[in-house]
């Protein structure tokens, strides 16, 4: 997770499992809590003389539910903001806000924002439409069979977003001072793409 301290110092923060594992180039580049931000003790020192910070819950699958790999996780930091120098977080969060129904990791996204916002802090929830960056999870997949899987209609068009352009829209935002207030930003591709679109753009850039 990562914190911007005082802005003036412009230095950051991260907190981190195993520091171990953090690419080199940023080891001595910026302070590293060690620990999850999800407990108490790691995320009140996390946060100390911080004024800006990005919340991204790990969404852990083998938490026993959404409610407690999002809403649960996110408790302590709620609680460690009303008594910090926290004035603005940025978290990544999902579309589907007013849908009547239970949504598993939407709805559960959808009340950590609230959690977040309840605590007067300055708060913009990126609403992400589905990380196109998703499908390099099947990369082995497509090397070997040359193709992808999905639980969706091939030709049911949908939003996507890349996530190079979530971490642009993020970066601004904890850099930039000229905002205060609760608000969701959409995150969409510029068009709504079918998987089956996606395969045949697949094999048009492999040529």
């Amino acid at each position: 997770m990562f914190f911007l301290t005082r802005r003036q110092q412009k230095a950051h923060r991260w907190t981190c499992r195993d520091p171990a594992k953090m690419p080199r180039n940023l080891l001595g580049r910026v302070d590293i809590v060690e620990g999850s931000h999800g407990d108490t003790s790691v995320i009140a020192q996390a946060i100390a003389q911080v004024e800006s910070v990005f919340w991204l819950p790990p969404g852990a699958p083998a938490s026993a539910s959404a409610q407690e790999a999002y809403v649960d996780f996110s408790r302590p930091f709620c609680e460690a903001l009303a008594g910090s120098q926290v004035r603005q977080v940025v978290g990544i969060s999902d579309l589907g806000r007013g849908w009547p129904k239970p949504a598993g990791h939407v709805t559960a996204s959808l009340h950590m924002d609230d959690m977040i916002a309840q605590t007067g802090v300055a708060y913009r929830a990126l609403a992400c439409a589905s990380l196109m960056d998703n499908l390099l999870r099947q990369a082995g997949v497509i090397r070997e069979s040359h193709t992808f899987y999905q639980p969706t209609a091939g030709d049911l068009k949908l939003p996507h977003v890349a996530k190079a352009d979530v971490a642009d829209v993020a970066a601004r935002l904890l850099t930039n001072t000229d905002w205060s207030g609760v608000d969701a930003i959409p995150l969409l591709g510029p068009e709504n793409l079918s998987f089956a679109k996606i395969d045949s753009l697949r094999h048009r850039w492999r040529g």
